[in-house]
């Protein structure tokens, strides 16, 4: 059987009473995606966000992979008058474009906007009221002059002059490069467009980001637009992998998107952490988008997500993780996994439990994702990596050389410098390990010992003129 997707209006249509918008006047609106089992079955929410639309600005937001262009051409006091663009990605692309004139607490709604085998997703936009709004970030993604532009293997880098996004791209592009490498082994999109991947210095109004990472996703038009500046730092690759399931095999719960999509991080060992420390962690709790999104600990949601629906890939094959993705609804997740698993959801989840606690983790794996989440900076992540190694294998040279290092990044200069030191008690030193410990002692302000270790570095290297200098400008500080 097949079905038209026609939009329904569920509201009357009204004539338009033009009012006069003040300038920071701005229409909240609620967009929804409500699933109905069967074509007769009542719709239920299942995702729901809230989005501030100013009335000179069209903003781009998305809700699965379901993405909206939506303007405010006018409003009063009862009413709000939207032009709707929305579009759904996926392999059944669906467009619909209308204005609505729309009363503040009542839906309009788009019908059939997914279909999944007997279910039907419907999209809702509910105008909430007018608040004010000010807009604090000058940059729009529309503006093409306001970016320069780079390009990489698989990604177009966007960025604006004199902004973090400038200074760093080069490094982002090289961390993006790895992590695509890494989705590529895992499967393989077809994929010649490159991601236009934009590295925003704010929150562009005409933007609306998600409410946990500080990205927007748009599958349709192949852009990623993510917040990247000294406090956030959302160019991750967890955006683009998304971007890519919902660009190729459509709408599936945020849960299973989100989960296949960082199926490259560290996430058994954070599971392991959590459940040594008691937590109860069962993924049925957020099959429903809305249960995902939102949870309390999004960070531990998305771990535990990563967590099992990387074990579901990588233990039954990545082709039969696809078929489920491809059925998999919001409110038959359970029944869709026992389909096409053959086993019941209590098995499945039990056996993810078995393998977490049964997992023995290579302690490599420590120092590859502490690189890894330094192109982010972040450090302090990165040394507690460090350290659970260094503590899990009693430790070696070479790691207390990797913990200082990542001290020293941090300024956290006497731990960097018990950790320089740490090699030199060995029986073989290496000179470059005596240069690096006698900086640290001169950073930390101890100019005889400093002094004294460069002058061991020269015994065992004659050659190094740094160690020659570092001392002669200690001697004239001490006005010897």
């Amino acid at each position: 059987m097949s079905y038209r997707m026609l939009p329904i209006l569920a509201v009357c249509c009204l004539l338009l009473t033009t009012g006069t918008a003040a300038a920071k006047d701005a229409v909240q609106i609620e967009i929804s995606l409500l699933q109905k089992l069967t074509e007769d079955s009542e719709a239920v929410t299942v995702a729901t966000d809230t989005l501030t639309v100013s009335h000179d600005i069209t903003v781009t937001a998305r809700i699965g992979n379901v993405v909206f262009d939506l303007a405010v051409l006018s409003h009063s006091e009862e009413t709000v008058t939207l032009r709707i663009e929305m579009i759904t990605s996926g392999p059944s692309s669906t467009r619909t474009f209308q204005t609505y004139t729309i009363p503040f607490g009542l839906p309009a709604i788009v019908d059939s906007v997914i279909v999944k085998r007997r279910s039907f997703y419907r999209a809702s936009l509910k105008p909430l009221g007018i608040i004010e709004s000010e807009i604090d970030c000058e940059h729009d993604s529309a503006d093409s002059t306001a970016f320069t532009s780079d390009p990489a293997p698989h990604f177009q880098m966007y960025f604006v002059p004199q902004s973090l996004g400038d200074y760093r791209w080069n490094i982002m592009r090289g961390y993006l490069e790895l992590e695509y490498k890494e989705l590529d082994k895992f499967y393989k999109f077809d994929d010649p467009q490159p991601v236009n991947l934009y590295l925003m210095p704010c929150y562009a109004p005409s933007m609306h980001y998600d409410r946990h990472h500080g990205f927007m996703i748009d599958p349709v038009k192949n852009n990623v637009m993510a917040v990247y500046n000294h406090e956030e730092k959302a160019a991750v690759s967890l955006g683009t992998n998304m971007m890519k399931f919902y660009k190729f095999w459509g709408y599936a719960p945020q849960f299973f998107v989100e989960g296949i999509s960082s199926f490259a991080d560290f996430n058994d060992y954070y599971i392991q952490e959590y459940m040594k420390n008691g937590a109860t962690l069962d993924p049925r709790d957020h099959f429903v988008s809305d249960a995902y999104a939102g949870y309390e600990d999004p960070v531990m949601a998305r771990r535990v997500a990563g967590s099992f629906c990387g074990f579901l890939a990588k233990s039954y094959e990545i082709g039969r993780f696809k078929r489920f993705y491809e059925i998999a609804t919001d409110l038959t997740a359970s029944s869709d996994l026992e389909e096409v698993y053959g086993r019941s959801i209590d098995s499945l989840v039990a056996d993810w439990h078995y393998y977490i606690d049964t997992l023995s983790i290579d302690p490599g794996l420590f120092r590859y994702h502490a690189q890894r989440i330094s192109y982010l900076r972040e450090y302090n992540e990165a040394i507690a990596l460090l350290e659970e190694r260094y503590r899990r294998t009693g430790g070696s040279h070479r790691q207390a050389v990797d913990l200082a290092n990542y001290y020293y990044r941090l300024g956290k200069y006497k731990d960097a410098l018990e950790f320089f030191g740490i090699p030199l008690a060995g029986d073989s030193v290496e000179v470059r390990d005596i240069v690096t410990y006698a900086n640290m002692l001169l950073i930390n302000g101890l100019l005889d010992s400093a002094s004294v270790m460069y002058e061991r570095a020269i015994l065992q290297d004659s050659m190094q003129a740094m160690a020659y200098l570092k001392i002669g400008k200690i001697r004239q500080h001490l006005g010897d």
